[in-house]
């Protein structure tokens, strides 16, 4: 045995305490008050005189893996730092063969955990259901993820901006490692504190051969955070982080030389105890010179602000951008949020948004439109010489329909051109722009289509209000991701539900279809996902057809000749259903690497393939609602799978953020707190309690929820809260649904509600009676006064589910809502029986 492996082994065995089989370790973490330099040499002051966390076992497969965790003969050691703006991890590994480490990957969020590289998890609410994931290499490169569910899923596309380096002493048979990481950066909740779910581990290619190993002890897989270790100490008060930046709004100009210029703007929300001026400034990520900064700007607490950023020059090659966005307390300097955006950076010198018609530019069989209702956005380079826009509605055989001229100063807010009694055809919106002298500076034409009704099936769209509409009336979707139970005895809570999602066909037998909506009125969304794909065609018995199906959407720009042969199909097959409701594109796109641009342009195929139904997308991360969420698909349906009260409020607000008019929103909302929560790997726990499901269906509706597919119709039947607990929120929903509430045009003033936090609302008018829907989402109880015209003349409201009344004077109420309280009030006296 080698004397360094035999010398590394007596002093673990002296230096670490002996772990009963099952028991987690803990580190302690220490704060430092003098500066800590990120070199990788651990020779700064404040590393000193503390004790390292060391006994690393082996988590490698095989055998070792099997019984009690076993030592590793190559040992690793770690200590951790703290101050008020980040942490720090100072890691030591052994290493026999140090020249002979694998460190070939230099860039961000590259193949790291090919090299020789160490591995942090944790999460600072101590719980494990969502965590942070780092992998550094000895060269510094980084790749940084966001785990959730336990580790089912990681959210790839997050990034954090960390400092790392890494000193290999060949002499000494060992290499150094010191990572600093935000808090600012990190995604910090309510529930996070001093002690931390924590965990370090390593991968060892110097050896010759890959060896894993872990300070917390684990099995098969490093994402198990139930067996993390804990970390403590971390004293610090993360409310002063509690700052959330909204996706911002990019306009692009062009500059020449090759560059374009992006002018942002961003809400910016201060969730923190106190008011701060602050200052926001923009970079190109891991770009710092690039960095712009706006003005100080006073953000009062629990208020929205909005920042503008001075432009940021990116190559005119970008067609996006990832943008570090950071917001500074002005008299402090210390950054209380960072967060990495990707934003579009590709030039459009005329954008036109249609919002008459609105989705997908049809005017379909159903809808009656008597004018084209539009916006035109100018790149500020064009708006800048930019003197008239012409605007013209040109029919395919070249006749001009309609035409007028505004000057640019009169074109910035709904512009409109006369429509009545078009034919069935195509054509084109053409906005032209000319300067000052009359020359034409642009054009932009825009393609709208008068359809016909469907000649088999029906018609789904989404008006302007975000309703789903089935051959021109309101569809309400309740059901469930992955099949309804109408095996349940009870006919009545069978008819509540009408929507099930993915369903998978085998072209050309639809029958599926046709048998759940001739039986039981339950709409099917079928899956074009390449994955569902490969089943739908029994791809298994041709393995290199397979491979390619499955795996393109990794790869490719768009989707192959074979993958749009097979989607084609299956539109074809169940086009004709008139129990289809729509297409499912992809299930959490997002955290399978799939590739933004191929679902783009399978949205893209999919809508010319069939223009009657539209395009489903699953999100798993509120990011990926950006990324791979509302540019490949006509409704949103995110999958936010946590008991926390504000977690499916920051989900829809996300959603609300991104969408375009014609686009609508669903949920699939989890009702258990694990994948399986009868599964042991991934912790037990029982159902959501009736008052987080209830709580968390009704304030999706008040974010224009149109549809909820509950993961999954497994766990109804057998759960006593799920089977019980869930038809009565579907019966309170159908009742707003049946009166026209649902679908009735918002208000033109909004719902004025004052209290001591965030209070979700929503009011609508539909017959002669009002509805209103406030939702306690956050912690604690409070009080809260609400007022709104529809109010006014109301004397009193009906308090749906509860039997009690309550008092309107002047259009405004008052009421206590205990935390996670939702309630619907009405003048309707047919709520009364609930």
């Amino acid at each position: 045995m080698h004397r360094f492996v035999i010398l590394a082994l007596l002093l673990l065995a002296l230096a670490t305490p002996c772990l009963a089989q099952g028991e987690k370790p803990a580190a302690e973490a220490h704060r430092t008050d003098t500066p800590v330099t990120v070199d990788g040499l651990l020779d700064e002051g404040a590393w000193q005189g503390i004790d390292w966390n060391t006994g690393f076992t082996s988590a490698s497969a095989g055998a070792e893996n099997r019984g009690a965790p076993k030592p590793v003969e190559v040992q690793t050691r770690f200590k951790v730092l703290y101050d008020e703006g980040q942490v720090y991890i100072g890691v030591e590994c052994d290493e026999p063969d140090a020249d002979k480490i694998r460190a070939d990957i230099t860039q961000h969020d590259g193949t790291v955990w090919a090299d020789d590289c160490v591995e942090v998890f944790f999460d600072p609410a101590a719980d494990g259901r969502y965590y942070h994931h780092f992998l550094v290499n000895t060269k510094g490169a980084w790749y940084d993820d966001y785990g959730a569910d336990y580790g089912l899923v990681h959210a790839k596309l997050w990034d954090c901006a960390i400092s790392a380096a890494a000193n290999i002493d060949v002499q000494g048979d060992k290499w150094t490692m010191e990572i600093a990481i935000p808090f600012a950066g990190l995604e910090l909740h309510e529930d996070a504190g001093s002690t931390w779910a924590w965990n370090v581990t390593r991968e060892r290619h110097a050896g010759g051969s890959l060896e894993l190993s872990s300070w917390s002890p684990l099995k098969k897989s490093f994402h198990a955070p139930k067996l993390f270790g804990t970390l403590t100490g971390v004293e610090v008060d993360f409310r002063r982080f509690a700052y959330a930046i909204a996706e911002p709004n990019v306009t692009v100009a062009r500059t020449g030389g090759g560059v374009n210029t992006l002018s942002i703007d961003a809400a910016v929300r201060n969730g923190s105890p106190e008011a701060r001026t602050i200052i926001g400034s923009a970079a190109i990520f891991g770009r710092p010179e690039t960095k712009v900064e706006t003005s100080p700007v006073l953000a009062p607490k629990g208020k929205d602000v909005t920042l503008a950023f001075p432009d940021l020059s990116v190559r005119t090659s970008l067609p996006t951008a990832l943008v570090q966005l950071e917001l500074r307390d002005a008299e402090s300097g210390a950054v209380v949020k960072s967060a990495v955006k990707q934003l579009t950076a590709d030039y459009r010198p005329v954008a036109v948004e249609l919002l008459r018609p609105c989705y997908r530019g049809n005017i379909y069989a159903t809808e009656t439109l008597d004018e084209i209702v539009f916006r035109v956005k100018l790149a500020t380079d064009v708006e800048r010489k930019a003197g008239s826009l012409f605007l013209g509605l040109k029919s395919a055989g070249g006749e001009m329909i309609a035409s007028r001229t505004v000057a640019v100063s009169d074109s910035r807010g709904l512009l409109t051109l006369p429509a009545a009694d078009l034919a069935e055809g195509t054509y084109k919106l053409i906005v032209e722009v000319g300067d000052a002298q009359g020359k034409t500076l642009k054009i932009q034409e825009t393609r709208i289509r008068k359809l016909p009704a469907p000649s088999e099936g029906n018609e789904v769209r989404i008006d302007e209000h975000g309703n789903i509409l089935v051959n021109g009336e309101p569809f309400l979707g309740i059901g469930w991701y992955g099949g309804v139970p109408t095996h349940d005895p009870r006919e009545d809570v069978v008819a509540l539900q009408n929507l099930t999602i993915p369903s998978v066909i085998y072209p050309p037998e639809t029958g599926s279809i046709g048998k759940l909506f001739a039986e039981n009125g339950i709409f099917s969304v079928v899956s074009v996902e390449n994955g569902r794909l490969y089943f739908s065609f029994n791809l298994w018995r041709d393995k290199e057809k397979g491979d390619q199906i499955r795996g393109e959407h990794k790869t490719l720009p768009r989707p192959s000749e074979l993958t749009v042969d097979c989607a084609r199909k299956v539109v074809e097959a169940a086009a004709k259903e008139p129990g289809l409701l729509g297409y499912y594109i992809a299930d959490e796109p997002e955290i399978h690497n799939t590739r933004s641009d191929y679902l783009e342009n399978f949205y893209k195929l999919l809508c010319e393939l069939d223009p009657y139904h539209p395009v489903i997308v699953t999100n798993d991360t509120l990011d990926g609602i950006v990324t791979h969420g509302y540019k490949c698909a006509d409704i949103l349906s995110p999958d936010p799978y946590s008991a926390n009260l504000d977690y499916v409020p920051n989900f829809m607000k996300r959603c609300r953020e991104v969408l375009r008019p014609g686009q609508a929103i669903m949920l699939t909302p989890w009702h258990s707190s694990s994948q399986a929560h009868t599964t042991a790997d991934y912790g037990t726990a029982p159902p959501y309690s009736y008052k987080v499901m209830r709580n968390q269906m009704l304030v999706a509706l008040t974010y224009g929820a149109r549809g909820w597919t509950g993961y999954t119709s497994s766990f109804f039947m057998p759960e006593i809260e799920l089977r019980y607990g869930l038809p009565h929120v579907w019966r309170e929903l159908r009742f707003l649904e049946q009166t026209g509430a649902i679908a009735a045009p918002p208000p033109d003033e909004a719902l004025k509600i004052e209290s001591d936090a965030e209070i979700a609302g929503w009011i609508r008018k539909a017959g002669d009676h009002v509805y209103l829907v406030l939702v306690n989402h956050k912690p604690g109880a409070r009080d809260a006064t609400i007022s709104h015209p529809l109010l006014e003349g109301v004397d009193e409201l009906l308090v749906m589910s509860e039997g009690r009344k309550v008092q309107v004077e002047g259009g405004a109420l008052t009421d206590s809502l205990a935390k996670g309280d939702a309630r619907i009030y009405t003048t309707d006296p047919g709520a009364a029986s609930f």
